[in-house]
């Protein structure tokens, strides 16, 4: 596993975003035919991803699954691990995701995605590349060029996770600010030899033991507290994942 972090798109549509190999805006214009159904493998497309980016209100259902992580620099934000070796350990050879797994929000929302345009209102973007995308829908983008109900409440769901977003963008600075994150390294023995297999961004128990009470309190009751529990648990997972390995590679 890699340390580099996924991209978000940028308002020109001019950078990238994470699994969308070819983000296009939505228009009637260019869309007006075109709908959503589902594919017959429809988390193909994250069949490679060995992290995928989460929301703090997602830690919850999430650490039940996979080892929740923080990405390292200025703007720390986590991770769901999902892989090792450059393969998505939840995802099957008919790219679908197991069905006793947490779906994390940001692959629910693809092939959508929203961007923020100059005048502060909201484009919609579509990774046009995605089987998803079809001519024949089971949810048609525009009728009589306007957003379709079937599309509009997919919007909201975007909408919704971008506002999870920024809670989450919150939740990791002030996680920085008290200085409690610190880089950590997970292995594993190989002929007597230890073989680091990930560096990743995590709450450090010690650090967050010597933050001020009334720091703490806050945490406690705006519910950051919860969510770090849960980023710890979830650390115990790391196992997991190369048993997951070592089943589909065996």
């Amino acid at each position: 596993m890699t340390d580099a972090s996924p991209q978000d798109l940028d308002p020109g549509l001019s950078g990238r975003r994470f699994l969308y190999t070819q983000p296009e805006l939505l228009t009637p214009e260019q869309h007006g035919g075109l709908g959503l159904r589902t594919p017959e493998a429809p988390y193909a497309f994250a069949a490679e991803a060995e992290a995928v980016p989460l929301t703090v209100t997602e830690f919850r259902s999430a650490q039940r699954h996979f080892p929740i992580v923080f990405t390292g620099g200025e703007q720390p934000m986590p991770l769901a691990i999902t892989g090792l070796g450059g393969r998505n350990l939840f995802v099957d050879e008919e790219g679908r995701w197991d069905p006793l797994a947490y779906v994390p929000a940001y692959l629910r929302c693809h092939p959508l995605a929203l961007a923020t345009a100059q005048n502060e209102q909201f484009a919609v973007v579509l990774d046009r590349s995605s089987p998803a995308v079809s001519e024949d829908p089971e949810v048609p983008f525009f009728e009589n060029g306007t957003l379709t109900e079937g599309m509009r409440e997919r919007i909201r769901f975007c909408q919704a996770y971008d506002g999870e977003v920024e809670r989450t963008r919150t939740f990791c600075q002030r996680l920085r600010e008290l200085d409690v994150l610190a880089m950590q390294s997970v292995g594993r023995d190989v002929e007597g030899q230890r073989e680091d297999i990930a560096r990743y961004g995590a709450v450090e128990p010690k650090r967050l033991q010597g933050v001020e009470a009334a720091a703490l309190a806050n945490l406690r009751d705006d519910g950051s507290l919860a969510a770090i529990f849960a980023h710890f648990f979830s650390l115990d997972l790391w196992n997991e994942l190369l048993r997951r390995q070592a089943q589909r590679t065996g």
